[in-house]
Formats: C-alpha cells, sequence, structure tokens
C-alpha cells in the first residue's frame, strides 16, 4: 500500500471515530457544541466592524448564572471614546461567556479576563440597550501594560 492511501486510511479513521465520540456524547445528553473564530486581517478592520471602540478602565466583575453557564459582566469606566454611543464619563457594562460562581466554573477558550483598576481599548458589539460584549472576544480587547522603561503600551 502506498504512504498516500495510509494517510488517507488514518484520516478515515480518525473522522469516524471524532463522529462515534460526539454521537456518544450526544446520546448521553452531553451538549455537544464547537465555535470558531475567524481573525480580522488587522486590529483596524475589526474596530471599523465594532459598534463602538473605547479605552475604559475595569471596575468590580459579577459572575451570573445563565441556565447551568456562568456568564461575567464587568462594569468599564469609559475615559475614551473612538466610536460608537459611548462617552467618556459613561459606566458601561461588558458581558463574557465563563466564569465561577458558588460550586460551578465555566471556561471559554479565548473569553478575556478584565482585572479591576486596569485599563482596556475595547472593540465591542451591542448585546442590548445596556450590556456590551467584546468583538471576537479576546481579539477585541488590548489592555495598557507598562514596559520596564515606564513607557506605556496595548498589548494582548
Amino acid at each position: 500500500m502506498s504512504a498516500f492511501g495510509k494517510h488517507s486510511i488514518c484520516r478515515a479513521a480518525a473522522r469516524a471515530l471524532a463522529v462515534a465520540a460526539l454521537a456518544l456524547a450526544g446520546s448521553l445528553g452531553m451538549p455537544v457544541s464547537a465555535a470558531s473564530l475567524i481573525a480580522p486581517r488587522n486590529y483596524g478592520e475589526l474596530a471599523r466592524a465594532a459598534d463602538a471602540v473605547v479605552f475604559a478602565r475595569a471596575r468590580a466583575s459579577i459572575p451570573a448564572a445563565r441556565g447551568q453557564l456562568v456568564f461575567t459582566s464587568t462594569e468599564f469606566e469609559v475615559l475614551s471614546s473612538y466610536s460608537g454611543s459611548a462617552v467618556p464619563g459613561d459606566v458601561i457594562k461588558v458581558e463574557t461567556p465563563g466564569g465561577e460562581l458558588e460550586s460551578r466554573a465555566w471556561f471559554v477558550p479565548g473569553s478575556p479576563d478584565f482585572s479591576e483598576d486596569e485599563n482596556y481599548l475595547l472593540c465591542l458589539s451591542r448585546k442590548s440597550e445596556d450590556l456590551w460584549i467584546p468583538a471576537m472576544l479576546f481579539y477585541g480587547v488590548l489592555v495598557e501594560t507598562t514596559t520596564a522603561a515606564g513607557r506605556e503600551l496595548l498589548s494582548p
């Protein structure tokens, strides 16, 4: 058998095994889902597509249950606004999937985790009148950091 044939058989076997695992998980009542994000070509593309772009300081984060899942809402004080309806001085609420609440936790890969009193550049999508979500999860978030030389910059 040629090497090409062996690889085709291995791929087919792996695909069949993955389908069987998903079928088993589904039959056991386990939620089966997946999501993919296609990264923007650059941050400017993401900012243009966002409903709002703000530079804001994080306040307290509060986890809340929604069914069996946990979401975390963080209040931000808007320091500067580059697009959208939020203006400096506004306090906005940003919700992210995941968090810890009592005896349960939900970890969502790619979901940003905000630290109180840190400054962030946020590309946001409006979820409702008083609630925002980061555009494309962590892609829409840059945190202000200080270099060893004391220079401030934004980093992922």
